[in-house]
């Protein structure tokens, strides 16, 4: 398995200190997982694997793709940028667009978030290309949504029967 790290490493174009911290282990433990002077435990392999989308398989045995195809990860994608499930099964089925179709998808979206904020000083189109921006947006989409939630609320507080 040893060997099969040092191949994934290399092909992820990162070095040991890189690789070693995107699994939260030491550059120096990295280097013994490679070099065979120290057993990779079950919980590094749940690491690699989660962190890097491996075959576990793969890694455990050298049998099968390095990579799990696209399709399988759904619900790891999701746990790892902390979204529903569903976001991730619309990014995957995004990817899978020609790219005519994502644009069409993009321009529809653009429009549908627009109508959301009603507002064309968000200028929302650019704040969906401007990662940097996704926050303020975000929080601007938040307070609007629940304005329109509290405005629409009855005003009297007694029930009828």
């Amino acid at each position: 398995m040893n060997e099969r790290l040092k191949l994934l490493r290399k092909a992820l174009g990162l070095n040991q200190g890189e690789f070693a911290e995107k699994v939260h282990i030491a550059q120096t433990t990295c280097s013994q997982f490679e070099s065979g002077r120290r057993k990779i435990k079950d919980i590094h392999v749940s690491q690699i694997c989660a962190a890097f989308h491996v075959n576990e398989t793969w890694l455990r045995t050298g049998e099968g793709e390095m990579f799990l195809p696209v399709e399988e990860d759904v619900p790891g994608l999701a746990s790892r940028l902390s979204m529903p499930e569903i976001c991730a099964k619309l990014l995957y089925a995004f990817d899978s667009l020609a790219p005519d179709q994502q644009e069409a998808v993009l321009a529809y979206a653009r429009r549908f978030i627009s109508s959301l904020v009603n507002d064309d000083a968000f200028q929302v189109a650019a704040a969906i290309a401007e990662p940097s921006e996704k926050d303020a947006l975000r929080q601007a989409l938040a307070q609007r949504l629940t304005r329109g939630k509290s405005s629409a609320s009855p005003s009297s507080g007694t029930e009828t029967a």
